[in-house]
C-alpha cells in the first residue's frame, strides 16, 4: 500500500469542546489535544504502518493547564501527524509548568518518520520540551520540524537511550534562551542512537546547542549527524 493520510482533525482550544462529535472541521474542533489523541480512530501497526492521521492544532494561543485544560506532558499516539496550523499568524504555544515536560513520547509505542511528526509548534518554559527513547525496546524515529523550544531549564530536547533504535530527525528547528538544544543520552542499554539534525537554529543557550553526556558503560552506540546548523 502506498502512503496516504486517513484523515484530518481539528483542536482550538478557546473555541473548540471535548465532545465526541466534534474535530473534524475547523468550525468544529476539540478543545484539548490530549483529548483529540483520545477520539482519533487509530492506525494498526500491521497493516497502515505507512499511514497517518493529521491533527491541526490552532495558532495565536497558549495551550496548558490553565488556559484549556491541556494535560501536559502531551503523549503521542502512533503515527499522528501533529501540526500547527498555517492559518495563524503566531503558531500555537505549549506552555509547560516548572520542572514539567511539554511532550514525552510513550516507552510502550514504536513511532516512525515521516507519519510521526511534529511540525510548527512552540515549547516554552519547564525543565525540557520533549523527551525522546527513555528506555524503551520501541524504536523512537519521529520528524521534529519547524518547531521552537525556547526557555528550557534543561533541554529543549532530551533524548534518552533504551533496548531500540532512538533516531529521530530535527529540520528547522529553533532553540533559545535555555540551558541546551538538544541534550543526548549516550549510554543507550544495547540499542542505537542516531539523530539528524539538519538546519537547526541554536542561540542564546547557557551550555549548548547539541550536548552529549556518556560514561561509555552502555551496550549500545551513538551517531549523530549534524548539519548546516
Amino acid at each position: 500500500l502506498s502512503a496516504q493520510s486517513l484523515g484530518t482533525w481539528f483542536v482550538n482550544g478557546q473555541s473548540g469542546q471535548d465532545i465526541p462529535t466534534n474535530g473534524r472541521s475547523r468550525a468544529t474542533p476539540w478543545k484539548t489535544i490530549a483529548y483529540a489523541q483520545r477520539q482519533i480512530p487509530a492506525v494498526n501497526p500491521q497493516t497502515q504502518s505507512r499511514n497517518w492521521q493529521t491533527l491541526f492544532v490552532a495558532g495565536d494561543q497558549v495551550y496548558s493547564p490553565s488556559t484549556n485544560g491541556e494535560r501536559l506532558p502531551i503523549v503521542p499516539v502512533y503515527n499522528l501527524f501533529l501540526e500547527g496550523t498555517d492559518t495563524s499568524t503566531v503558531p500555537p504555544i505549549v506552555k509547560i509548568g516548572a520542572g514539567g515536560t511539554g511532550l514525552q513520547f510513550d516507552p510502550r509505542t514504536g513511532y516512525s518518520r515521516n507519519p510521526s511528526t511534529l511540525r510548527r509548534l512552540v515549547f516554552g518554559g519547564g525543565d525540557s520540551g520533549i523527551e525522546i527513547g527513555r528506555a524503551t525496546s520501541n524504536r523512537h524515529r519521529p520528524r521534529i520540524q519547524d518547531c521552537v523550544f525556547r526557555n528550557q531549564l534543561r533541554a529543549g530536547v532530551r533524548i534518552r537511550g533504551g533496548a531500540s533504535s532512538a533516531d529521530p530527525r530535527f529540520f528547522q528547528n529553533t532553540f533559545q534562551n535555555g540551558r541546551i538544544g538538544i541534550e543526548i543520552d549516550g549510554n543507550p542499554a544495547s540499542g542505537l542512537i542516531v539523530p539528524d539534525i539538519e538546519e537547526c537554529f541554536f542561540h542564546d543557550l547557557a551550555d549548548s546547542g547539541v550536548s552529549v553526556v556518556s560514561t561509555n558503560s552502555g551496550a549500545g552506540s551513538l551517531s549523530t549527524l549534524i548539519r548546516s546548523c
